[in-house]
């Protein structure tokens, strides 16, 4: 068994990485570990299908945000002599808040058996956390615009996301059987997790392992509306108070049809599709999950 830590120096507000490299060297001195920092984008991805290669089972630390987390995963993919643990040192970490609280205490990893949990899979991508299209998928890809502001450029792009139209029409074909015509939506989410944006209880239901995918139709409002919507939504008091728009179903699959390109957020990475499926795949993630 090698124990590969995964860690991504730029992640959180500063380098932690000796710190922590540190912390493994003393904590996993009697196992077979190793050690990598990533360099460029994807990075994490290639070690892994590098490391797959060489032996027959892997535990791999995902030590960084949830951008190292998605990166992680789309080297396992449905992999399951890999083993999959989070060590959390992103200013995000949202999908950890879904399992336990943040601890950054090696000695919580050691000898824990994996426990079989859900994954997603986007065409041919694959997420953990929430899959989502719409008004937030282009505040995500919109940031980009505005990343010489810091912190404040998710604030910068919800102001120019709300300048552009907000209607999304889509058609949802839900579990091969049902269909929804199209019809104006600030956007649709199928949530495995049930954080993401930096703490929003967007899905405050699911479950990780249950099998299920949570498919959550938001219908179109105005601009007016926006601030008193983000606030029951940030809280996940949207389900239960805001019915007259909001909408929620339990599937396997959805897919998103539109007469174009759909700006897709998988767990915060923003791929552009054309009428992607969204699949759950039950039980399929070997996951270590902390003491």
């Amino acid at each position: 068994m090698l124990h590969l830590f995964i860690i991504n120096p730029t992640a959180g507000k500063s380098d932690s990485s000796k710190e922590l490299m540190s912390e493994i060297k003393q904590t996993f001195k009697n196992k077979n570990y190793l050690i990598e920092l990533t360099q460029y984008p994807s990075h994490a991805t290639k070690l892994i299908e590098n490391y797959s290669k060489l032996y027959p089972e892997i535990t791999v630390y995902a030590c960084g945000g949830d951008g190292t987390l998605n990166e992680v995963l789309n080297g396992i993919k449905e992999n399951t002599n890999i083993a999959l643990a989070i060590i959390p040192i992103g200013t995000g970490n949202d999908f950890i808040r879904s399992i336990c609280k943040e601890k950054k205490d090696l000695t919580r990893y050691l000898d824990v058996k994996p426990t079989l949990i859900d994954m997603i899979k986007v065409e041919n991508k694959y997420g953990i956390n929430v899959v989502s299209a719409g008004f937030d998928a282009d505040v995500a890809k919109n940031m980009n615009r505005f990343r010489k502001l810091g912190p404040n450029a998710y604030y910068a792009s919800i102001a120019y996301t709300l300048m552009r139209p907000m209607k999304n029409y889509f058609t949802f074909i839900i579990d091969d059987k049902i269909k929804i015509e199209n019809a104006p939506y600030l956007m649709g989410i199928c949530a495995n997790g049930q954080y993401y944006g930096g703490g929003m209880h967007v899905s405050p239901y699911s479950n990780i392992n249950d099998g299920k995918l949570d498919f959550i139709r938001i219908k179109s409002i105005s601009r007016i509306q926006i601030p008193g919507f983000m606030k029951v939504f940030v809280e996940g008091r949207h389900i239960e108070e805001l019915k007259k728009y909001v909408d929620m179903i339990q599937c396997q699959k959805v897919q998103y049809i539109s007469d174009k390109k759909i700006n897709v957020s998988i767990d915060g990475e923003i791929h552009s599709m054309y009428n992607p499926t969204i699949e759950l795949l039950p039980k399929s993630l070997k996951f270590i999950i902390p003491n």
